[in-house]
C-alpha cells in the first residue's frame, strides 16, 4: 500500500469558515444554532464551506446522503439541502421555546462518532515530530506508586498529551498522500473532538 502519512481549526476543513467576518458566524454549527441569521443568508454562507466539511457535518449529524438513484444527494447542493433542513427544525424548536437540551445532546453524541478521518489523522500525529519517539509510551504500565505521586504517568500521559494537537488545527497533520481510491474522501484536516479516552481506544 503506498500510502504516505505527513510527519511532522483558523481554517479548519470540519468547521471553519476561512471567508466570514468577525460578525459572522465562522462554523457550520453556528450557522445551524444562529436565530438571528435569516434562513437564505444562512444558505448562502453554508455554501461557501467546501463540500468535504459540509460532508462531515452532515455524517455527524447522522443525516441520511443518498449515494445512488434518484435521491442521490451525494453531492455539495445535496448536503447544504440537509443541513438547511437541520438548521429549519432548530428554528422551529427555537421560535416555540423548546428547550435546547436534545440538541445539544444530539450534538455531543455526534461529536463522538468516528469517521472514515479519524484514524487517518490519527495516524498523522502518531508519527509526528512531537510524538514519534513516544510511541513506545502508549503500553506502558504505571506502576500504582506512580500513580499516586503523579496521575500523569506512562500511557495516561501519552493520550492527554495527544489530545490537544488532534484537536487543534495544524497544516503538517492535514495531509494525505495516496494513489488508492479507498483513500480519496478521507480528509486528515477534518476534526472530531474525541476526547483523551476515545483516542487511546481507537
Amino acid at each position: 500500500m503506498s500510502t504516505s502519512l505527513s510527519t511532522p481549526r483558523p481554517n479548519s476543513t470540519a468547521s471553519k469558515l476561512s471567508l466570514a467576518s468577525p460578525l459572522q458566524p465562522t462554523t457550520i454549527g453556528d450557522l445551524l444554532f444562529n436565530a438571528c441569521m435569516p434562513l437564505d443568508e444562512a444558505e448562502a454562507c453554508l455554501t461557501k464551506f467546501g463540500a468535504k466539511q459540509l460532508r462531515t457535518e452532515c455524517y455527524l449529524w447522522q443525516l441520511r446522503i443518498v449515494k445512488k438513484g434518484v435521491g442521490n444527494n451525494d453531492h455539495k447542493i445535496g448536503y447544504v439541502a440537509l443541513l438547511m433542513q437541520q438548521k429549519r427544525v432548530f428554528a422551529e424548536m427555537q421560535t416555540l421555546g423548546v428547550d435546547d437540551g436534545p440538541v445539544k445532546a444530539l450534538s455531543a453524541a455526534g461529536a463522538k462518532r468516528r469517521t472514515r478521518h479519524c484514524m487517518i489523522r490519527l495516524l498523522n500525529v502518531m508519527f509526528s515530530e512531537q510524538f514519534a519517539p513516544r510511541v513506545h509510551q502508549i503500553d506502558c504500565r504505571t506502576t500504582r506508586a506512580e500513580l499516586d505521586t503523579s496521575p500523569t504517568q506512562g500511557s495516561l500521559a501519552f493520550w492527554t498529551d495527544f489530545h490537544d494537537p488532534y484537536t487543534t488545527l495544524r497544516m503538517d497533520l492535514t495531509k494525505l498522500v495516496s494513489d488508492l481510491p479507498a483513500f480519496t474522501k478521507c480528509d486528515p484536516g477534518a476534526i472530531i473532538p474525541h476526547d483523551a479516552a476515545k483516542l487511546c481506544d481507537t
